[in-house]
């Protein structure tokens, strides 16, 4: 179902879809969205679903524009719709999940812009968080709800074809969204890492290297497709991580520093 048209509040591009404040300019109304992002018209912000709709630039993310702008603007649903076209528990178990690690994603910026000094390019974590599970469906994992055929190690690889082969067909660059899928699992990994364990996936780094990337990455370790699907501790994140080596905690630590994710159980 298509999202209606996006309105005009005071000075500022509101996302509503209930009662929407703009922190910079205090304007409310109720309004429909279709933009997952927007940008105040005389300071540049962020809003999504789970937070008010704008805040101060002093007070959101350091958002910047790219130098090379994807050809045109992502739609995560279309796309999502497009592989998963019924409304199936799968489906649902999906986009249940992105929409956890998209507001997590943001709630780490939104913690750590004050002082982290990152240029973030705000949509594409918005689009990354949205389709970086994109190639579950393919995988064999029934505890989640996947009756395919693949290992499911290899969902970050097959969900980054599927997004390059759309954009192909669709004129639209997804390749940053793409490296997202193929670096999120685990703390990443490394080519020696696919060698020595012998996974089934080519020999290469999956390492997230991109702001983005890494953010992404951070944000899916906090929450499980199985379960309660609450929110986990990053004790309990850790301990996960350990079973997959040393070098797999160590990525988790650094990208805990860059984003300003302090351990009070540690």
């Amino acid at each position: 179902m298509p999202f209606p048209a996006v309105r005009t509040v005071g000075n500022c591009l509101d996302r509503g879809g209930g009662q929407s404040v703009c922190i910079a300019h205090g304007n409310t109304e109720i309004v429909p969205y279709k933009a997952r992002f927007v940008r105040c018209r005389s300071r540049e912000w962020y809003g999504f679903p789970s937070f008010p709709v704008c805040r101060m630039w002093n007070e959101a993310v350091n958002y910047r524009e790219q130098p090379k702008q994807r050809k045109t603007a992502v739609n995560c649903l279309d796309i999502i719709y497009c592989f998963y076209p019924e409304d199936t528990p799968l489906r649902r178990l999906l986009l249940r999940h992105s929409e956890q690690v998209r507001d997590k994603a943001f709630a780490i910026l939104r913690d750590s812009a004050a002082g982290n000094g990152l240029a973030v390019d705000a949509r594409l974590v918005f689009d990354g968080a949205m389709l970086h599970d994109i190639g579950i469906l393919k995988c064999h994992a029934p505890e989640i709800l996947c009756e395919g055929t693949e290992p499911y190690i290899r969902h970050g690889v097959i969900g980054a074809e599927m997004l390059r082969e759309y954009g192909r067909k669709h004129g639209l660059d997804l390749e940053a969204c793409a490296r997202i899928c193929e670096r999120h699992t685990g703390a990443g990994i490394a080519a020696e890492e696919v060698r020595n364990r012998r996974l089934p996936i080519p020999v290469r780094d999956y390492l997230p290297e991109s702001p983005e990337e890494k953010l992404v990455c951070l944000a899916d370790k906090f929450y499980s497709k199985s379960g309660a699907m609450k929110e986990k501790s990053i004790s309990r994140i850790r301990q996960s991580m350990s079973k997959f080596g040393a070098d797999s905690v160590t990525r988790l630590e650094e990208m805990c520093r860059m984003f300003g994710i302090m351990d009070t159980e540690k």
